[in-house]
């Protein structure tokens, strides 16, 4: 296939995708103590967003050994300013146990059934 062909094949592929954004915001340790010290908060404040349908999905990042990092929560907002306001809401970040950096999330591949709130196994078809 040539160039151009390719290039049309791509654009007909990608005129029929969802076109949504999520903000994703990743986590950095900065104090170790204080992360255990704000757990409960972190997990209210995530069930909170969740229930108010504002996060896609949130946990700890884990490595090949099986370490974890802070980890990383998708924002279902409009905006890196939305995206941002609540990642300062995060009472890691209150605390000073992490730092934060939003991006964006544009995709347009992928398949949602249904919805199933995994904190107290809700689910519903939408």
């Amino acid at each position: 296939m040539d160039t151009v062909n390719q290039i049309d094949a791509i654009e007909a592929i990608k005129a029929k995708m969802l076109k949504t954004s999520f903000y994703a915001m990743f986590r950095t340790l900065k104090d170790p103590a204080k992360m255990q010290a704000g757990r409960l908060e972190h997990l209210q404040w995530l069930l909170d967003l969740e229930k108010r349908d504002l996060i896609f999905a949130s946990g700890p990042l884990v490595r090949r050994d099986g370490s974890t990092d802070p980890g990383l929560t998708i924002f279902r907002v409009a905006s890196y300013a939305d995206a941002e306001k609540l990642a300062l809401e995060d009472p890691f970040v209150v605390q000073g146990a992490v730092s934060f950096e939003i991006r964006g999330w544009p995709f347009g591949i992928g398949r949602i059934n249904l919805s199933l709130d995994f904190s107290d196994q809700t689910y519903g078809f939408r």
